[in-house]
């Protein structure tokens, strides 16, 4: 994929209510579609749980929801990220653009040293891309969600480097 421009803005209900109700992932990657927890759906869904840090993200302005993603600052140097890439969109280099813009952004802006992203255990592939990006497993977790108890791991990359290649 070539570089692309990528545009964020903070996400309106309309669109939370489309990726909610219509982004539908298959086979195991179904555990993501956010109808199979209703309290992730009910918080996704509540615009002040949302707030200011919960970003949509298209290639242009005009162009549908590529992905989603959110932080919040877990302390003054460590921020916690989600990202959802558009099913329609996975596999097109798309993760790897955003998390990169990311880092930049949040080591700039909110003076973030650190990210750590949380990845379902049985989720190979997303454990593999964060790994290609610079995240180590830091330790795992048990998360009550979709019905049941799953291991998540918490992975974390320092931004240190990144930094230093903006100042």
């Amino acid at each position: 994929m070539e570089d692309k421009m990528l545009f964020f803005e903070v996400m309106t209900q309309d669109e939370a209510l489309d990726i909610a109700y219509n982004w539908k992932y298959e086979g195991e990657l179904s555990f993501y579609n956010m109808t199979s927890d209703e309290e992730d759906l009910n918080n996704f869904l509540d615009e002040n749980a949302r707030g200011q840090n919960t970003f949509s993200v298209r290639t242009s302005r005009e162009k549908e929801i590529i992905a989603y993603f959110y932080y919040y600052l877990v302390d003054n140097n460590t921020a916690e990220i989600v990202l959802a890439i558009n099913p329609l969109y996975l596999n097109k280099g798309y993760g790897r653009e955003i998390i990169l813009y990311v880092e930049e952004a949040l080591g700039e802006r909110k003076g973030v040293a650190k990210i750590s992203v949380a990845v379902a255990a049985f989720n190979n592939k997303c454990k593999d891309f964060y790994e290609c990006l610079g995240f180590k497993k830091v330790g795992e977790f048990n998360n009550q969600t979709n019905g049941g108890v799953f291991t998540f791991l918490k992975m974390e990359k320092n931004l240190a480097t990144v930094n230093s290649s903006f100042s």
